[in-house]
């Protein structure tokens, strides 16, 4: 498996299309990617640095989070990070 930090610009856009194109929607939420590096055999720690590079370096997603109510009216609210492919470089 390669090294999280030395992976280039153009490694991480590829793997951000390979995650996106496995779930097959515009944005992929925290868990889902953790799942998905997971499968693949990576460490949480790697996984994590994974997330921060391909926010940071990839120049092809943004982030967000989506509050999420456990009921309603909520009595506990929980951000939900999620990232999503900016539409420009499709």
């Amino acid at each position: 498996m390669e090294q999280i930090e030395s992976l280039t610009k153009k490694e991480l856009r590829k793997i951000v299309r390979e995650l996106f194109k496995h779930y097959n929607k515009e944005e992929v939420f925290k868990d889902e990617f953790y799942e998905y590096f997971k499968k693949k055999g990576y460490t949480n720690e790697q996984i994590e640095l994974l997330w921060v590079l391909i926010i940071a370096r990839s120049g092809i997603v943004r982030w967000g989070v989506l509050p999420e109510a456990d009921q309603l009216p909520p009595k506990k609210i929980t951000n939900k990070p999620f990232i999503e492919l900016i539409r420009r470089n499709r």
